[in-house]
């Protein structure tokens, strides 16, 4: 179990995740959002959790799930495929924020020349993940699944965090698949490098993963497709941002998987 005062992940004995969230963190895959409150002064790694005939039970926090609304986790693939949300003046402008915004110890340095300098250490992260990385869009951009899980094996669980910067290209690599591809061609491939991934990595970010693959994402990557299919350029602008500000660098990392396989639109 992780938790603070916004949100409050739970971990199965069978590694599934439930994300209790508050107003203020965003719509997810496996997250159920609740009225605003301290989830800190409710929850700790201590308190026992247990199914209730009305949701969920977490120590003395009753969540009854009997009303709640429904939030559908996948985007409109097709319709966002047939609005050419990949055009390449929307891509230059995301790479442009992405170069200016991402932390130097995310993974962007595999697409972008960042301005910052990196230490040591985050100079070694990504020179580790170079050739996995590129292995993995490789597969993707040939549609060579065994290629795909081989870069997907070499990039699981590198970095540090709940969710390593490596899953995170992972994520976006994911997604740049579902968008990108015919539906089936997709779920062959993604189904591939979740099945290489997710054991090599922490139970979060395997959760995380698995969603990608699914074609599901976190309502942020909802408005990036949004807003990249109106062609706004502010729109875009704020869309790209807004994705890099998640986590410290698991943002600009997701962000930068995704656009690595659009390397030559751009």
């Amino acid at each position: 179990m992780y938790c603070s005062d916004k949100v409050c992940n739970l971990i199965n004995t069978h590694e599934g995740v439930i994300s209790i969230t508050t107003p203020c963190v965003h719509h997810g895959p496996f997250s159920v959002m609740i009225p605003p409150i301290d989830l800190s002064l409710y929850v700790n790694s201590k308190v026992n959790v247990s199914i209730i005939p009305n949701g969920l039970q977490v120590g003395t926090l009753e969540i009854d799930t009997r009303f709640a609304q429904l939030w559908d986790p996948e985007p409109p693939w097709f319709s966002l495929k047939e609005r050419n949300a990949l055009c390449k003046d929307g891509l230059h402008i995301v790479i442009e924020i992405l170069t200016q915004f991402a932390p130097p110890e995310s993974l962007a340095g595999l697409v972008a020349h960042l301005p910052r300098a990196q230490s040591p250490i985050e100079e070694k992260i990504l020179a580790l993940a170079r050739e996995p990385a590129n292995q993995l869009i490789r597969g993707l951009q040939t549609d060579d699944a065994n290629q795909c899980a081989r870069g997907a094996s070499g990039l699981a669980g590198l970095g540090v965090g709940y969710t390593p910067d490596g899953d995170d290209w992972i994520l976006g690599s994911l997604l740049a698949a579902w968008i990108s591809k015919p539906s089936q061609e997709a779920k062959r491939l993604s189904t591939a490098i979740a099945e290489a991934a997710m054991p090599l990595s922490t139970p979060i970010s395997a959760a995380w993963i698995g969603a990608a693959s699914r074609g599901e994402c976190a309502e942020p990557w909802h408005n990036f497709f949004d807003c990249l299919s109106t062609g706004s350029e502010n729109k875009i602008r704020e869309a790209s941002k807004q994705l890099i500000s998640l986590g410290h660098s698991s943002g600009a990392s997701a962000l930068a998987g995704f656009l690595a396989l659009f390397n030559g639109k751009m």
